[in-house]
């Protein structure tokens, strides 16, 4: 087992980079970048909804959906829909 342990530790600073990596180069290139994600139930009423923009909409539709998955613990597993959506934001031109 301790021959195991620095490998272990390496996997897990080896996937926190790559997602720091990928928050701060959707940061810099794509900053007006934004997703919005929604949990909606079998109504059609909005439960949830994830909206951001730039580095922070990095696993917003994983967060959405582990919220479906959360609500659905409690009642049918087929009761909730997540959409999401993405564009591009407009950048306000200060005169």
């Amino acid at each position: 087992m301790k021959n195991r342990l620095p490998i272990y530790i390496s996997i897990i600073v080896i996937s926190f980079s790559f997602n720091s990596c990928a928050y701060m180069l959707n940061a810099m290139i794509f900053p007006n970048q934004c997703t919005r994600c929604m949990v909606i139930d079998h109504f059609g009423e909005i439960i949830y909804d994830f909206q951001e923009c730039g580095g922070s909409n990095i696993n917003l539709e994983e967060s959405a959906k582990v919220a479906a998955y959360d609500l659905s613990r409690e009642s049918d597993l087929c009761q909730y829909t997540v959409t999401c959506e993405s564009w591009t934001q407009e950048v306000e031109i200060e005169e």
